[in-house]
C-alpha cells in the first residue's frame, strides 16, 4: 500500500478499517501506531471497548521490517514521542511489551477481566448500609444479629430484607 498510495494511502485505508471494527463488539482490534493519530480514529477506538496499550523500549522496536515509516531509531523515538499523549488519552492500561508475547497477552487478559470487573460495579453498584445512629427511629428495630440497627427493618413490613456484605477498603 505504501509502495502504490503512500502515507496518505495507507492512513484513509487505516482509518476506514477503524471505523468499521469500532463499530462492532466481541473483536480483538491490533491496529499499528500510527492510527492514534487521526482524532475520528481515537472516537472509534474507544466507543464500543477497552484500549490496551502495548509498551515497548523503543530501542527494541524493529526497524524497517515491513514498516515503511520505521527507517532508523531517531525516526522513531520522533514518532514514540508525537504519539505517546495520544495513546495516554485513550488507553485503559499500558501493558508492558518487553517480555514476549505470552507475557504481553496475559497481562492484556488480566487488565481486560479488571475492566470488566470495573464496569460491572459501576452499572450495578453495591449500595451502602445507611449510616448507624445513635438510637433507631421510632418505628424501626435494630436486627438481633445487628444490635446496632446499622441494619435494620420496619417491623410493619413482612417483605424479607437482604444482607449486603461489603469489603469496607472497596
Amino acid at each position: 500500500i505504501f509502495a502504490s498510495e503512500g502515507e496518505a494511502g495507507f492512513r484513509r485505508r487505516e482509518k476506514n478499517a477503524v471505523a468499521a471494527a469500532g463499530q462492532r463488539s466481541n473483536l480483538v482490534i491490533a491496529s499499528g501506531g500510527g492510527a492514534v493519530l487521526d482524532r475520528e480514529n481515537r472516537y472509534n477506538l474507544v466507543q464500543n471497548g477497552f484500549v490496551y496499550h502495548l509498551l515497548r523500549e523503543v530501542d527494541k522496536l524493529p526497524l524497517q521490517a515491513g514498516r515503511p515509516l520505521s527507517t532508523n531509531l531517531e525516526r522513531v523515538r520522533q514518532m514514540a514521542a508525537e504519539r505517546e499523549p495520544l495513546y495516554r488519552q485513550i488507553r485503559d492500561a499500558a501493558i508492558d511489551n518487553n517480555h514476549g508475547l505470552a507475557a504481553a497477552v496475559k497481562a492484556v487478559i488480566a487488565a481486560y477481566q479488571d475492566d470488566i470487573a470495573a464496569r460491572e460495579a459501576m452499572l450495578h453498584p453495591r449500595p451502602h448500609p445507611p449510616q448507624p445512629t445513635a438510637a433507631a427511629p421510632a418505628g424501626l428495630q435494630a436486627d438481633k444479629k445487628d444490635p446496632s440497627g446499622l441494619f435494620s427493618q420496619n417491623p410493619f413490613d413482612k417483605a424479607s430484607y437482604v444482607y449486603i456484605l461489603a469489603d469496607s477498603q472497596i
